[in-house]
């Protein structure tokens, strides 16, 4: 069985190896019939784990990847062209599947097909959730990934740069040093293209794959649920319900204002004003291109932002979560959810937890719901990785998800109407200030909404009878030699952008592995 897991493993790396194929000024190595490790994705996690597990001389990690090496480009360079590697050949350009719930929309689902991984198309953000986010993956049975058990890893890969003294004065900004790394690193690493070939693993195989292709990898395999496996024409090795459940991403909604005053960033489509802060950037870095994503960023709990918060609480306590997960949804699965949404209902009031996040770029607000209730899948189409799974991210499927997003929304314009805005002028046009009911920024939110390219839970860390697809050592139930170290095994997404989470989960795994 795990020689069929191996050989789905090596179809995977050679996915792009026509891209590879021009770089011949890497040194040549020879490739080895046996590696104690094999690391499937050269992402986030897979590289930490590879660099971990090669500090050790006598330890050989084979890692591989689907993806072509980066060329430095500007838009993976430059803080303020940060995200310009979406759509790309660095992307897998992979979509969502269409669903009554965003009106019948295929929406895209940019996933890394690149050495780095997602990193390479995200825009730089490199944040944690709270505390409580990772204690609720405790509540859910998980044992050791709680945020005390964390935080070291946190720590490990972060290289914290204080504000200088000036700036922390003019803007009140003040930090705990305790809770960040100051000797942290993060390895980018290229091997040379091989023709394909097998090879053994002596030890583990680690898929790091990312939330859509690990699950599909597993489900090729012989891994999954044995109703879609039978359907699909594969030959069930280990039942695992779980496999591709619990398909969760951030949903995103966008308010835009039209400001009297555009802000330097919505001027860089001036092109003499382009090549005036680009020039500023190369000589001194300094300007707008030195910030990656907005003017500011800020995660909030429900009762801050919104009045009608006890009615979305009491929605959600008198609400049967499971009658909006998919009537396919094996029982194990609705098990586990039952619990999931048992554990965001103790947390929706709290002041400790955030479930919304206001990303401000000029005029254009971009509103991020952190703990989506609605639940997703990703499942193979076929026998072969080649083809694409069928990846649903389920936005806006659980009306407690709408709810929120629409109060969301009332607050942002409470945000843009306060006095230190009246400068600019702002002038609401989407969705229009006349957008106000219930039902009208309902259709508005279905209408529109779109994910924050942050997938992550397809192969849940959990008790098998809740469908969980790994142990907390992150092994694979039912398979020996073989672990998930990737944004699939989170059993509830963080308030956070996932990068520092991703890093710190492929941290905790590899000292697991010494």
């Amino acid at each position: 069985m795990l020689r069929k897991i191996y050989s789905t493993i090596i179809a995977l790396s050679n996915l792009s190896f026509s891209l590879a194929l021009p770089y011949v000024g890497m040194s040549e190595i020879e490739i080895l019939p046996e590696y104690d490790y094999v690391v499937v994705g050269g992402g986030t996690s897979g590289l930490t784990v590879a660099n971990r597990l090669s500090e050790n001389p006598g330890v050989t990690v084979l890692v591989l990847e689907a993806g072509d090496f980066d060329a430095n480009e500007d838009f993976l360079t430059i803080p303020g062209l940060a995200g310009g590697a979406v759509g790309t050949k660095y992307d897998w350009n992979r979509t969502y599947v269409a669903t009554e719930a965003v009106n019948g929309r295929t929406l895209p689902a940019p996933l890394g097909k690149v050495v780095g991984g997602s990193t390479k198309l995200n825009q730089m953000t490199f944040n944690r959730g709270s505390s409580s986010d990772y204690d609720r993956w405790v509540e859910l049975g998980n044992e050791g990934w709680g945020w005390e058990a964390l935080l070291p890893y946190f720590k490990k890969n972060e290289l914290f740069t204080p504000p200088n003294k000036e700036i922390a004065k003019e803007y009140n900004i003040t930090f705990d040093p305790f809770v960040h790394g100051t000797s942290g690193y993060v390895h980018s690493s290229y091997s040379p293209f091989f023709w394909p070939t097998t090879m053994r693993a002596r030890k583990e195989v680690i898929l790091a794959a990312g939330s859509v292709h690990t699950p599909q990898i597993l489900q090729v395999s012989g891994i999954g649920d044995s109703a879609l496996l039978s359907g699909i024409n594969v030959t069930t090795v280990v039942d695992l319900p779980g496999v591709g459940q619990n398909f969760q991403e951030h949903a995103l909604v966008k308010v835009t204002n039209k400001l009297k005053a555009p802000l330097q960033r919505s001027n860089l489509s001036d092109a003499t004003f382009a090549a005036k802060v680009r020039e500023e950037y190369e000589k001194y870095r300094k300007g707008p291109l030195t910030s990656p994503l907005g003017d500011f960023l800020v995660f909030m709990p429900l009762s801050n932002f919104s009045d009608a918060s006890s009615g979305i609480y009491r929605q959600a306590i008198n609400q049967d979560g499971t009658d909006f997960l998919p009537p396919d949804t094996p029982i194990q699965v609705i098990e586990g959810y039952k619990r999931q949404h048992k554990v965001l209902n103790d947390r929706l009031m709290s002041s400790k937890s955030a479930i919304l996040e206001i990303i401000w770029d000029d005029g254009e607000m971009l509103i991020g719901l952190q703990h989506p209730y609605s639940r997703g899948s990703i499942k193979a189409t076929s026998p072969s990785t080649f083809d694409a799974p069928a990846a649903d991210a389920a936005l806006a499927k659980n009306p407690l998800d709408v709810a929120i997003l629409a109060e969301s929304i009332r607050f942002s314009r409470r945000l843009v109407n306060a006095a230190a805005m009246d400068i600019l002028e702002p002038l609401e046009v989407v969705p229009g200030a006349g957008v106000t009911s219930n039902e009208a920024l309902e259709k508005f939110i279905r209408s529109t909404v779109s994910n924050f390219y942050y997938p992550a839970g397809s192969c849940k860390m959990g008790a098998l009878e809740e469908g969980g697809v790994v142990d907390y050592e992150l092994k694979v139930y039912g398979v020996e030699a073989l672990r998930v170290v990737d944004a699939s095994v989170m059993p509830l997404l963080p308030a956070a952008h996932t990068m520092a989470t991703v890093y710190a989960i492929a941290e905790k795994a590899s000292e697991n592995l010494l």
